[in-house]
This record gives C-alpha cells, structure tokens and sequence, in this order.
C-alpha cells in the first residue's frame, strides 16, 4: 500500500487518481489523508496528528508526503504558521511511519531552494543537486529544514528516503507556463508520476533528486543564456520565434538557471513527457481550434 499525505491538494490528489486508475505498475490498495473532505482522502487528520496518522500508514510500505503550507515573505505569523506545518508535521510523519513499519518516505519539496546561489551568479547556473540551497522566504527556510528531518531519518526506514525538489507545477498563464518548461517549470503530471516512480522504485536509495521538465538546453549554453536566450533557442528550437509570434507570445528576456534532472532520470527512471515541446505544440493546436472549427463544412 502507498499512503499519500495532502491528498485533497492539487498535488496530492493527482497522485492518488494516478495510482487509483493503474497507469503505474503499483498496484494494491491507496489511501489518502488530509484534513479536507475529497474523494481522494480516506483519512481525515491534521498533519500533526499522529495517532491517526500511525493507523492510516499501518500496512504502507511507502509513505508519499505532500502536505504543507506554501506561502511568500509575509508576516511573522505565516512564517510561524509554514514552520509549525512544514517543519513540525515534517517530524510527526516521520515518527509514525516509523512506528508504523514503513519501509519508504518520499518528501515534496522544491527548486526554489536554490534561488538564492542561482540569482548571485553572472551566467545561467546549471542546478544540479549539489548546488547547496540557499533559502530566502520562510517557506523555503521550512522545506530546507524538513529536508534535512527526512535525510536524517532515512537510516530509520529499510528503503531509505527519497527527497524531491519540484520545479514550478501550478497554474499561470500559458506563456509563462510555456517558458518555464524551458528552464525551470514541470507539468504537474510528470510531478506526479515522479513521486509514484520514487515510492516504487526498489533499490534506489536514499537520494535527493530534482524533478523539472527535460530542458532544451545544454550546459554550454549557460553562458549566453543570461544575456539572450534566443540564439540558444534557434539552435534547439529554429521554429519557436515563429510559433510565438503567431500565439502573440513573449520569449523569457534572461534565464538565470536550467534544471538538471539527469540524477531522477538514472535513479527512479524518471522520463517527462509534457516538456517545452510538448506544451508549446498543445498551445499552438488550442490556437487554430477556432479556426479550423470555422473553415470546417457543414454536415447534415
């Protein structure tokens, strides 16, 4: 069984519906838990809960911890707010599945801990996991913390912990989400399959891995990147100026970072399938819809 945590939220409850419809090779039962009522939830529980949280991941054999609290700068109460869910039931979940007999943990967290190192660099940064995180708003700070809990506790588990720093997954509007396919974004989808492929992937490990969509770009690009993307851009793309001026689209001016995912790909099999190209051929096809719909005999 895999017990999915915040399975009412836009993340969690992806992943449930993957697992519950069988596009993934795991099979058996699926439970959810959060504090919210949805389909996907069989457990109603705060996060720091742990009494129910130890009966719901009795008979798990991997534990997929999405829930948290996101949120800017703000005030100090949302900051104290962040900590006391995404720090503190960071803790209490690991104790119960702990004292439930979980084998695996995997842990949601996010790219945007490396914001800081990649904004004080002169070229685009290459990220790679080994780029050390550098924290700047209080839901960072708590995602790098929570981190540190799970890698702590991965001794704990037979199959170890697996931490995933997700690229931007929420919605915004197409352009922004098609340039960030680029460089930095991911379709939500592939965040989902990502965090079903660490909780079955046997043998992995513990690891710490980046989940982003596959990037047209290369490290011999970074140096350009910074100051003009384009002609990186028509060397792996020559269509994509093109394709924007007909969606009336802006290409991102600078890119400060590409994420690299090679370490996902060789360690859970991770393999995007909504990258930039993808998502740029959907936008163009919703594009001449209307149009096609017009020029289209009539029937009858």
């Amino acid at each position: 069984m895999i017990v999915v945590t915040g399975s009412a939220g836009y993340l969690g409850s992806r992943i449930v519906t993957s697992l519950l419809c069988g596009s993934t090779a795991a099979g058996g039962p699926v439970a959810g838990v959060d504090r919210a009522e949805a389909p996907t939830v069989t457990h109603r529980a705060d996060i720091l809960d742990g009494v129910t949280l130890r009966r719901a991941f009795r008979g798990a054999r991997a534990v997929i911890h999405t829930a948290g609290l996101n949120g800017g700068p703000g005030s100090p109460a949302l900051g104290a707010e962040i900590r006391r869910i995404n720090v503190g039931g960071t803790e209490v979940v690991i104790a119960a599945a702990r004292d439930a007999g979980v084998r695996r943990l995997v842990l949601t967290s996010t790219t945007a801990l490396y914001g800081g190192a990649v904004r004080s660099a002169g070229a685009a940064v290459w990220v790679t996991e080994d780029l050390p995180p550098a924290p700047e708003t209080p839901y960072e700070d708590s995602k790098r913390d929570a981190e540190a809990l799970v890698l702590a506790a991965a001794g704990s588990f037979p199959e170890g912990c697996v931490v995933l720093r997700c690229g931007r997954y929420f919605p915004a509007p197409p352009n922004e989400t098609v340039n960030d396919r680029l460089y930095r974004g991911v379709d939500p989808r592939d965040v989902a399959a990502a965090h079903i492929l660490a909780a079955e992937r046997r043998g992995a490990g513990t690891a710490v891995l980046n989940i982003a969509a596959a990037s047209p770009f290369l490290p011999e690009d970074c140096a350009e990147l910074r100051r003009d993307p384009r002609p990186a851009l028509r060397r792996r793309h020559p269509f994509v100026e093109g394709a924007y001026r007909q969606l009336g689209w802006r290409l991102p001016a600078a890119i400060d970072r590409v994420t690299a995912i090679g370490a996902a790909r060789a360690a859970i099999g991770y393999a995007p399938q909504h990258n930039f190209r993808e998502a740029l051929a959907e936008q163009l096809w919703l594009d001449a819809w209307p149009r096609r719909s017009e020029a289209a005999p009539e029937r009858g």
